[in-house]
């Protein structure tokens, strides 16, 4: 009865590290920057207050307003994906970086309505693939208007030329359940012998 007590003990840790390492290992590579974040000195966008927003704001910025906002210290990044409100065809996000005290055109992001008017939700958009040097800073404005809960920049791998070391996300995934499984097998087993 001790040892079979012991197997589901080790099957329950073993479980929990399991879903612990999957989850680790699926969110570590994104770093979230908050809208309302920007620089204030240099940035002019409209902010709300909103209780169900990530950090309890969001920041519209539009073309007619001439809004711009700026963020430092950005990571170094492959992509980055904004949470988003937009409800104009033809919404266009344009992002700056700054190279020598100068900002140039990083990349124009074509933006997807969300809905209808503005009590349409935030959305993702898809990542989009851009190389962002660490410490950077970068200039966003836009042609028609939208809301913006906040950015994830997906952070690039340290070692960009040269092929990844470690697994992807999507591998870790397989090894573990296959660990899980092969683990599961042998305690599953030695518990029938047991009882």
């Amino acid at each position: 009865m001790i040892v079979l007590k012991k197997r589901v003990c080790c099957f329950v840790v073993l479980l929990l590290v399991f879903i612990l390492a999957l989850g680790v290992s699926a969110e570590d590579d994104r770093v979230r920057v908050e809208a309302e974040d920007f620089l204030p000195e240099v940035s002019n966008p409209a902010v709300a207050d909103d209780e169900n927003m990530s950090g309890g704001k969001f920041i519209g910025i539009d073309s007619v307003g001439g809004h711009v906002i700026i963020y430092d210290n950005i990571p170094a990044s492959k992509a980055f994906v904004v949470n988003y409100r937009a409800i104009h065809e033809g919404t266009i996000l344009h992002v700056f970086i700054e190279k020598d005290s100068e900002f140039e055109s990083l990349i124009d992001v074509d933006i997807t309505p969300t809905g209808e008017d503005w009590g349409a939700p935030f959305l993702d958009t898809d990542e989009i693939e851009v190389d962002i040097p660490e410490g950077s800073k970068l200039k966003f404005t836009c042609t028609g208007s939208i809301s913006i809960d906040y950015f994830e920049f997906i952070l690039a791998d340290e070692d960009q030329g040269e092929e990844p070391t470690i697994p992807s996300t999507g591998d870790l995934a397989i090894i573990q359940y296959a660990v899980f499984g092969v683990f599961s097998t042998l305690l599953l087993k030695k518990r029938v012998r047991t009882i």
